[in-house]
């Protein structure tokens, strides 16, 4: 029985990899963007890590890479993130 208890204790527990497709905004000139997130969990009301790319219409540098965190709701989640490529802040929101 204790045994049991300890092995329960040890194990290691996940979660599934959450997807986010939305809309961001980077500020600084690059504009709106869609988006293609990576979320550390599909958990809903919880915290997020993320890791992305991003489609910039209106801008020349069209492609943006991006890490951040945020917070997933029910089927949606918003992020504040960092763009390497347009090397600007950029927040987005979309559908997990």
């Amino acid at each position: 029985m204790i045994i049991g208890a300890l092995a329960t204790l040890s194990a290691p527990s996940h979660a599934d990899v959450g997807v986010m497709l939305g809309v961001g905004y980077t500020f600084g000139g690059a504009g709106p963007a869609i988006t293609l997130k990576a979320l550390s969990t599909d958990k809903q009301d919880e915290g997020v890590v993320a890791a992305g790319v991003s489609y910039y219409p209106l801008s020349q540098n069209k492609f943006g890479v991006d890490v951040g965190a945020g917070y997933q709701a029910d089927n949606a989640a918003a992020i504040v993130s960092w763009d390497f490529l347009q090397r600007a802040v950029s927040s987005e929101c979309g559908m997990v």
